[in-house]
């Protein structure tokens, strides 16, 4: 990929005249030309510039570049964000954007300019300061990272992600309008597995529910439940802030259906934007926090009666940006501040049981994880989880112990800012590490007590956890996003069966692939499959241990939750080597806890192969042992293409002969003819008494002569 540089270059002047230090007498002016890369000029006028104190974000400033690509700007002394795009900077069809940069007065009255790009940000021989960053770096022959090919075109931005149990993806898309929205869309793998070469067909979309900053998971019966949003669009496009609307997506018919909100809707159930986890039992356990309110209290969902239940009543900490995350004891746990004091003080962590439907301590933290938002945390395959902070702390809960130690924190760029993973995803790797999206978190005051409000500032850039080792890596930039664009709040993950990480960002789809291998220890244990004679449309039934995985796979902050802890069936022709997905449902347990037995049903569609073939049980990315099984009934399409291929390939065999042959035969009439046609004869020639024989191919007498 092309390499190129947006410049940026701030000047501070007083009354015309360009100053590097304040006075108390003088108004200091910072005016900003931008210049484009491609033409190496000043990008003339109209471009837009967004400049917010970092206290209060959305107070923006939004100024135009007059004919010179200028703007000017009075700050106060406090923090200040700057945002800029310019679209005629930009290459043709490329994802880019221009550097966030931070703008902060220092003690001496002179203000310091950094790069969230983390590049060097230095003053011309004028005094003036060049921001440069680099919008596109070329990839790599080792990269981890791959594109999907081709970028779909969905009519939007793709969003959250959810794993289906028949294999496929159903994604949400937005196009930034009010009507329409959002559409929904289902990505099959193509026949040899892959995803990034699968094929898209649009979904129906649920009745007036166009959700934003929602949640979904996977209920036992296979099927899909989505529900509430921060924002929300009905069909005629008007939309509204929260809302406590419900959805189940039926995987076989292809529909959905609305059902009850928790307490009808009423009180702290007007709109659910909390916190949620699926159990290991299959009921959902949702925390009430409408309106960023510091409710407590928390409902469970059962899809069996179709009915809520209220618990968790004697909760500490409030539900407003909080997470829940599934245990291998198969309980759940959370942190956050206590009731009413979100954004100070230490970080409590609570542990609820579904036994009792109550919380109890889960030890001291010592580190704030929460503030505005929550960083993810996921449960490692060894049953301790990482939980990220929201201001760079990092820590690691020990069920078993119910005690917290100390991760590093994230990396520190070279100007001293510090990356923090806060309301952003982070997913399981195959082998065992934790692949998350960090940005930089300024805060609108430069000493305190560090808890004064802030904002997140692109770039993102990916890290991942080494669990063995408890240290962070730093990874290679996606293919999608440019360094200098992007935070992570709407870049979103899934763990795909075959071990990729999909990964919708900026409008378009990549997919990261991780070092090593999984343990043998951590994958499904098929011990039983009721049937090795499989029919389509006919359930079958799977019994054996850690069919769920040991992890879930997936974890948001407080928000956008897609876990994946749940089996799904892939079937490998023997003869084809071309792969199918069953559909999964009447799973018993979806529990993480190691080698704990369960069953679940399966049923394969009339698109899977006829003939022997082996079977798969998958959890967040791991595969069991194969399973020797046969498929009748099914699709006899590989079978047919081959007989047909072979039936061709001996006439075309058949025909090729039959024309050597005749060739051959012409070949040697030819040589005959023109063999005779050369054969020599002998005539004898006379004149009076005198005769003379004469031999040739066409022998004639000499003048005089006449032939006998």
């Amino acid at each position: 990929m092309r390499k190129f540089s947006i410049f940026l270059t701030l000047l501070l002047i007083a009354s015309g005249t360009a100053v590097t230090q304040a006075s108390s007498a003088s108004t200091v002016q910072i005016s900003f030309v931008m210049m484009n890369p491609q033409t190496k000029a000043n990008v003339g006028s109209g471009i837009q510039v967004s400049i917010y104190p970092i206290n209060h974000p959305q107070q923006r400033t939004d100024l135009r570049t007059d004919a010179n690509g200028v703007v000017t700007f009075t700050p106060d002394q406090e923090r200040y964000g700057l945002d800029w795009y310019c679209g005629p900077c930009n290459a043709p069809a490329r994802r880019s954007g221009a550097t966030a940069y931070l703008i902060q007065p220092k003690s001496d009255g002179t203000f310091e300019v950094l790069s969230m790009a983390d590049e060097p940000v230095v003053q011309n021989s004028d005094g003036a300061w060049i921001l440069t960053t680099e919008i596109q770096k070329p990839a790599k022959s080792n990269s981890p990272w791959k594109l999907m090919s081709p970028q779909p075109d969905l009519g939007g931005s793709a969003r959250l992600m959810f794993l289906l149990t028949n294999g496929k993806v159903m994604v949400q898309t937005s196009n930034g309008g009010v009507e329409s929205r959002q559409k929904w869309w289902l990505l099959t793998p193509d026949i040899n597995g892959n995803y990034d070469t699968g094929t898209w067909e649009q979904a129906p979309s649920p009745k007036d529910y166009n959700p934003t900053t929602y949640s979904g998971a996977i209920l036992h019966d296979g099927n899909l439940m989505v529900f509430g949003g921060e924002q929300n669009a009905n069909d005629a496009g008007v939309v509204t802030n929260g809302t406590n609307i419900c959805q189940i997506y039926n995987v076989a018919t292809n529909s959905w259906t609305q059902i009850a909100p928790p307490n009808n809707g009423q009180g702290d159930w007007r709109a659910l934007m909390g916190p949620n986890a699926a159990l290991a039992d299959g009921r959902i356990l949702i925390g009430a926090s409408p309106d960023g309110s510091n409710a407590n209290e928390s409902m469970l969902y059962d899809p069996i009666t179709n009915s809520w239940a209220l618990t968790g009543l004697n909760k500490v900490s409030e539900n407003n940006e909080a997470g829940f995350t599934l245990l291998q004891n198969n309980k759940i746990l959370t942190t956050q501040q206590p009731r009413g004091t979100l954004g100070s003080g230490t970080t409590i962590a609570e542990i609820y049981d579904p036994a009792t439907g109550l919380w109890s301590s889960a030890g001291e933290t010592n580190a704030l994880f929460n503030f505005v938002e929550v960083g993810p945390a996921l449960g490692l395959r060894n049953g301790n989880v990482l939980q990220t902070g929201a201001l760079g702390e990092n820590g690691l809960y020990n069920p078993t112990t119910n005690s917290w130690s100390v991760v590093p924190p994230l990396t520190k760029l070279k100007n001293g800012l510090q990356l923090v993973a806060q309301d952003n995803e982070a997913a399981i790797l195959p082998n065992g590490n934790i692949l998350t999206i960090t940005a930089t978190y300024i805060h609108s005051t430069i000493s305190g007590n560090g808890i004064a409000p802030g904002r997140s500032m692109a770039p993102a850039r990916y890290e991942e956890y080494d669990w063995r080792t408890n240290s962070w890596i730093d990874l290679p930039e996606g293919l999608l996003s440019v360094p200098s664009w992007g935070g992570p709040n709407m870049t979103f993950f899934l763990p795909l069966p075959n071990g990729q990480i999909m990964i919708s960002e900026g409008g378009g789809i990549q997919f990261f692939t991780g070092t090593g291998s999984p343990e043998a220890s951590w994958a499904p244990v098929v011990t039983s499959v009721s049937s090795k004679d499989l029919a389509p449309k006919t359930q079958y039934t799977i019994s054996g241990k850690q069919l769920s995985g040991l992890t879930q796979g997936l974890h948001w902050g407080d928000e956008w939750q897609a876990a994946t802890n749940y089996p799904l069936v892939r079937i490998v022709n023997n003869a084809s080597h071309h792969v199918f997905y069953a559909t999964t449902s009447g799973i018993s347990s979806t529990s993480i806890t190691p080698m704990v037995p369960s069953t679940f049903n399966m049923t394969i569609g009339s698109d899977v192969e006829s003939g022997p073939s082996k079977l798969y049980v998958i959890a967040t990315g791991i595969e069991s042992l194969p399973t020797d099984v046969t498929i009748s009934g099914g699709s006899n399409k590989f079978a047919e293409e081959k007989a047909a291929a072979e039936l061709k390939a001996a006439a075309e065999l058949k025909a090729a002969a039959e024309l050597k042959a005749a060739a051959e035969l012409k070949a040697k009439q030819e040589a005959g003819a023109k063999a005779a046609a050369l054969k020599k004869t002998t005539i004898t020639c006379v004149k009076g008494k005198l005769a003379k024989k004469v031999t040739a191919v066409k022998p004639v007498c000499s003048a005089g002569y006449k032939k006998k």
